[in-house]
């Protein structure tokens, strides 16, 4: 406590302090037999900061309305701390990728052989590949474009024996997209050989996700947007090269089949394994946190509360900021391997400060100056960027009823019998309260809100 003002002692007498709570004595007490003669007066004062007034707000609001699964590390299962004690203890960046382990239950697990499972289970591929030569080349242009850009090897030949138990080979098999047309390659971790499979052997983690609803309020909180995404996620995740073997699958050189079956391996975290999207979120937002000191805190917090694995939503207040904040999101990421692309927004100025690379494919081919901005899907949910609202399209197939509904509507009692007449009132007048000059009924109705819904 800072001192005021002091008056010195004369002799072996008292001496005074005057501070901000008054005159505090000092000084030695009366030749007393009995302590409880001798009164003892104490202050205590408790400050508040009103630095730290807003982090105790938040850490208070985040407490209240937790949005991930988990958000204290004591409310996770016994399954889930070993797994983030596996990730944390041994995550590490190289080359601008980070690398994880397989997170295993048992550490020292021993799986048995099932090549044959998954050779026999290859050369079923090639009877898909016979009947429809589109699905052939879509396949083998996924499985070499996963060599040549690194996210899988072939084994090298002084490699292929290995210690009993320390290999495990998947099954691959393509699954067609309905939407984007196109086939993706899914290695299927959870087929099982004699009781076992990968998946049974790996821990899932927690789930580090944003909530879908928070991201989207978050998403609308501000009036310019912006929405991106990270390309191949899974993938910039690296394995450590311990576990490798277990992430062998078999494949035929240059995709010709009629050459022998060769072993590969995934170097990366792969789509089909139970653990890949929390080890995924994990590494993510290690990036944020090993570049705090570098970027602002909006940008850390953007990685942190504005991602959906790897979709990022964000609004912001003014055309600056957003043009700032792209550029810090893309070299934040690229600290960590991540590549955010696929750019689009309501903001025609944000958007030409994007290079072209890194825009969507939509947005490269429109001309910002007089075309209409795209729809686009945000979430799942329909984004009208021009209108800047969400849309929802409801199809309705038209097809006769049949000899059932039929059936079913005449046998209908209550619909029979409240079938109107034309002209008849089967709704009550508003309240009174309800009409009035200022505010009309309906001046205010969901689609003020919520957007359009689409009937086709």
């Amino acid at each position: 406590m800072e001192p005021w003002q002091i008056i010195n002692s004369q002799g072996n007498g008292p001496y005074a302090v005057k501070t901000i709570f008054g005159w505090v004595m000092n000084g030695p007490l009366n030749n007393c037999t009995m302590a409880e003669e001798a009164g003892c007066p104490t202050v205590m004062a408790n400050r508040i900061s009103m630095a730290d007034l807003g982090v105790l707000l938040v850490n208070q609001y985040n407490h209240d309305f937790p949005e991930r699964g988990y958000e204290e590390k004591s409310e996770m299962s016994a399954e889930d701390r070993k797994f983030m004690e596996i990730v944390s203890r041994s995550i590490t960046l190289k080359d601008h990728h980070y690398y994880l382990p397989l997170p295993f239950r048992n550490k020292q697990v021993v799986l048995p052989n099932n090549r044959d499972m998954a050779k026999q289970r290859a050369l079923n591929i090639i009877r898909k590949f016979k009947k429809d030569e589109g699905y052939a080349a879509e396949y083998k242009d996924f499985m070499e474009e996963m060599i040549t850009k690194g996210y899988a090897e072939k084994v090298p030949q002084e490699q292929l024996l290995r210690e009993k138990g320390k290999v495990w080979y998947i099954p691959h098999h393509g699954v067609h997209h309905k939407r984007k047309g196109t086939i993706r390659v899914v290695f299927d971790c959870s087929s099982s050989y004699k009781g076992t499979s990968l998946n049974s052997e790996l821990l899932q983690g927690p789930d580090l996700a944003n909530t879908l609803i928070g991201v989207l309020l978050r998403f609308r909180q501000e009036h310019i947007a912006m929405m991106a995404d990270i390309e191949g996620m899974f993938h910039q995740v690296r394995v450590h090269e311990d576990d490798l073997d277990f992430l062998r699958f078999l494949w035929w050189p240059d995709g010709d089949t009629n050459k022998r079956l060769e072993e590969y391996r995934m170097t990366v975290h792969l789509f089909g394994a139970i653990s890949s999207r929390i080890c995924a979120n994990f590494a993510l937002r290690k990036t944020a946190e090993d570049n705090c000191e570098r970027y602002d805190e909006e940008v850390i917090q953007t990685v942190k509360s504005n991602f959906y694995v790897d979709d990022c939503l964000k609004s912001v207040a003014t055309e600056e900021q957003a043009i700032a904040l792209t550029k810090n999101l893309m070299d934040v990421c690229s600290q960590g391997g991540f590549k955010l692309t696929k750019w689009v927004g309501n903001s025609r100025a944000v958007l030409a400060s994007i290079p072209d690379e890194h825009k969507a494919k939509q947005i490269k081919e429109l001309d910002l100056d007089r075309e209409k901005l795209p729809v686009e899907r945000a979430l799942g949910i329909r984004w009208n960027i021009e209108r800047d609202v969400f849309t929802f399209r409801v199809i309705v197939k038209n097809r006769p009823l049949t000899r059932r509904a039929r059936k079913i509507l005449k046998s209908c009692v209550f619909c029979r019998r409240m079938q109107a007449r034309a002209g008849e009132q089967k709704m009550a007048d508003l309240p009174q309260d309800r009409v009035s000059p200022d505010f009309p009924p309906f001046t205010h109705v969901s689609i003020d809100y919520f957007g359009t819904i689409e009937v086709k």
